[in-house]
């Protein structure tokens, strides 16, 4: 015993351990750690005959190899969190910094455009639309970073309150118009109750819903079609945008929630985007403790469904919720 515990970081803990067993019906399992670095796991079980002890049987493991993998991977967990980390601070940050530029950008090409310090030319005007169009979009993409940086760095929060879905729907049917128009995409909203209220965090709904709306007017040919639908079933609201685009392959399906990410890299060059609308969607949806799936063929369409549970409350507390809006 003396010649184990001599070769042990702390003798005198194990020495007095095997003292205190000797006596005990206790079963014992734990681990040794040699000054060498090694570590060993001990395991005592007490002999016991008509309820007797009788004494101890002893077996000890040289479970190093098996310590060190679980440090390397604990320690390789350590810096992908780190890394993970810095990333996401850097982004935030960048994203930030290219805000305050970019928006004086587009607001001088605007206040230009209007024509407030005189008249511009055919060429000038065209520029300068050019100039507002391309800030606009750069801005789009800098606001979707932000976003997926606050939800991984876990600083997005929700703010619930009752909201009416026929609101929301023409909100973003007004937003989606212009494009829909330029591609001559039939866009068509309905809502079943009409009068149907939801429990939600009203900023992100209308970004869930306009960033599906998007999408799917994004990867509709022209002259297509683009249906948003919502009904309240037994205990959850079902939102349905349906298009009749370029669908997505069965295998790629999977891909498309995951930021980054496109389904087809000869896309990013086609249709503008980060690859971040949909990976948003699918956050804010699961922070709704909602589900999101999607159905599509290729050259068929894509149908993506959102289910929202339906909060139960008070009906006072409804009432005055609605009596908010009301105001």
């Amino acid at each position: 015993m003396n010649f184990v515990s001599e070769q042990l970081q702390a003798p005198e803990v194990f020495l007095s351990d095997m003292n205190k067993l000797y006596n005990s019906t206790e079963s014992r399992m734990d681990n040794l750690y040699f000054k060498d670095g090694r570590v060993f796991e001990r395991n005592s079980t007490p002999l016991l005959s008509n309820g007797v002890l009788k004494g101890r049987v002893w077996s000890f493991r040289d479970v190093t190899c098996q310590r060190d993998a679980e440090e390397a991977l604990i320690n390789e967990k350590i810096r992908a969190e780190e890394a993970n980390r810095t990333k996401t601070e850097f982004l935030a940050t960048m994203s930030h910094e290219l805000r305050t530029p970019l928006n004086s950008i587009i607001g001088f090409s605007d206040i230009l455009l209007t024509g407030m310090y005189g008249p511009v030319n055919e060429r000038q005007l065209k520029y300068l639309e050019n100039i507002s169009k391309s800030g606009n979009h750069l801005l789009d993409i800098i606001n979707e970073i932000l976003d997926i940086s606050k939800i991984e760095s876990g600083n997005e929060s929700l703010s619930f309150k009752y909201t009416e879905v026929v609101a929301i729907f023409e909100d973003v049917k007004n937003i989606s118009f212009p494009l829909a128009t330029s591609k001559n995409i039939s866009l068509i909203f309905s809502v079943e109750p009409e009068d149907m209220y939801v429990y939600v965090d009203k900023i992100k709904f209308k970004q869930i819903l306009h960033n599906l709306v998007s999408n799917a007017l994004k990867f509709t040919p022209k002259d297509g079609r683009v249906e948003v639908t919502a009904k309240r079933l037994q205990d959850s609201v079902e939102i349905s945008v349906r298009d009749s685009g370029i669908g997505i392959a069965k295998d790629k399906q999977e891909l498309i929630f995951e930021p980054f990410k496109q389904v087809d890299s000869t896309l990013s060059r086609e249709y503008d985007g980060t690859g971040l609308g949909l990976a948003i969607v699918n956050k804010f949806v699961k922070m709704h403790e909602g589900d999101i799936c999607v159905e599509s063929d290729v050259d068929k369409g894509t149908t993506f469904t959102v289910s929202l549970p339906l909060m139960n409350c008070q009906e006072s507390v409804f009432q005055t919720e609605l009596d908010k809006i009301g105001d």
